[in-house]
């Protein structure tokens, strides 16, 4: 499937390089365009059900009022169309994924995985918050079992699992494909630009950055590596890249999470198993090198985000239910500066502040058996604008409405 893949492509090494060297010049030497919402629109919050009878996936919506507090939207759930999917094992893979839901940089479309049915939402994003289909969504994925999508610039490039645990399809192989995105916000599927993976390589995250024209995938856990490419004009992605997280105390490490500092060229990536943040710098062809690692006091460190100035990052850890925090006042070392347990049953695992950063809400999603009917909640922080330090916010914890045996994934916040 390589070869079939580079005979498509067409490419030689040099030209494509050539091809991308005006396009990295202007990226490092503008500067970012920062994503605003529109002034005076209400912040909502967003999370995907992945229910699992046919059609009846959907997205969940909550508004976010002055004290932090979720009032759940009239109209929510909103349909994707589609249909989620669920593992019965709780197996370390499925469902370890982010970037499972997101908006446009301008908060005005929101894209969303169907993973047991391999489509891709696509919704008009109202004044209020609420939801609305695109005429035409949900849109084929092209692929089997999307479970990450990457927004840059006029593209959408997505990673498919390839194994969904209710429906195991071994014809298709895990991939990345990659999709023109209109003014308006549609999709429209680029032939021959999927970047098919070794069997086995179980992606995990798909991550773009506003610093340059990279992608970054990380798999787990059996494909424990990350991957760069630069992708080209026509939306090709070129591979320039490949790194193994590095060996600590005779264990080598297992990596999820990724997430770039939005204004330095550093990718962070958690070491899941050994409870440890790694520093990657890059360079102007996206090629990653190990700056080193920082300790991280939770369990399972999990998923990743900055804040919008770049000064913090906030680190959720499934294994005990908390929300590290770093300071990135040097970004290519990390220095953790506080650790907060929420407690509860089940697995800390996406999160997101809110667009003015008062508070960080992460989603507990039922990853066990013991934890059904007891997790697929959110909770609450309120962050400290002076020095990015956290305080949970017990009071505004809220249940999600999902029966059992459903796992809630991706959350996003307008």
């Amino acid at each position: 499937m390589t070869n079939q893949y580079t005979r498509r492509l067409r490419l030689t090494a040099a030209t494509a390089l050539t091809c991308l060297l005006p396009t990295l010049a202007l990226a490092q030497s503008s500067t970012p365009n920062a994503a605003s919402a529109p002034a005076a629109q209400p912040h909502v919050l967003y999370v995907e059900s992945n229910l699992t009878a046919a059609g009846r996936n959907s997205i969940l919506a909550y508004d976010i009022a002055p004290d932090g507090s979720l009032h759940p939207k009239a109209g929510s759930p909103y349909l994707t169309g589609g249909t989620g999917f669920f593992d019965t094992t709780y197996a370390l893979g499925p469902f370890d994924n982010d970037q499972n839901i997101i908006l446009s940089p301008d908060k005005r479309v929101l894209y969303a995985i169907n993973g047991g049915s391999n489509t891709i939402a696509v919704m008009h994003v109202k004044a209020d918050g609420s939801l609305v289909p695109f005429s035409q969504s949900p849109v084929a994925a092209h692929g089997a079992t999307p479970v990450s999508l990457g927004l840059h610039d006029n593209t959408l490039v997505t990673a498919d699992y390839a194994i969904n645990p209710a429906a195991p399809d071994s014809d298709i192989a895990p991939r990345l494909n990659v999709f023109d995105v209109a003014p308006n916000g549609s999709l429209d599927y680029l032939p021959y630009t999927e970047t098919y993976l070794h069997p086995g390589a179980d992606p995990s995250q798909v991550l773009t950055t506003n610093t340059g024209p990279f992608v970054f995938t990380s798999g787990f856990p059996s494909g424990s590596v990350i991957d760069s490419y630069a992708q080209i004009p026509g939306g090709y992605l070129f591979k320039t890249g490949t790194v193994t997280p590095p060996v600590e105390n005779g264990s080598k490490a297992l990596v999820l999470g990724l997430w770039a500092n939005p204004h330095a060229p550093y990718v962070y990536a958690g070491l899941v198993t050994n409870n440890l943040l790694a520093t990657y710098r890059y360079d102007e062809f996206g090629q990653l090198k190990l700056v080193g690692t920082s300790t991280d006091s939770g369990q399972g460190l999990c998923w990743l985000r900055t804040s919008h100035d770049g000064h913090y990052l906030y680190a959720s850890n499934t294994g005990d239910q908390s929300i590290s925090v770093f300071d990135l006042s040097n970004p290519g070392r990390p220095v953790e500066i506080q650790h907060v347990v929420a407690g509860g049953v089940g697995g800390f695992n996406q999160f997101s502040l809110d667009p003015d950063e008062n508070f960080l809400y992460v989603l507990q999603e039922e990853n066990s058996a013991a934890s059904a009917n007891k997790s697929n909640k959110v909770y609450a922080y309120k962050v400290d604008h002076a020095t990015g330090r956290l305080t949970f916010l017990s009071n505004l914890t809220i249940s999600l409405p999902v029966p059992s045996q459903t796992r809630t994934i991706g959350l996003a916040i307008r």
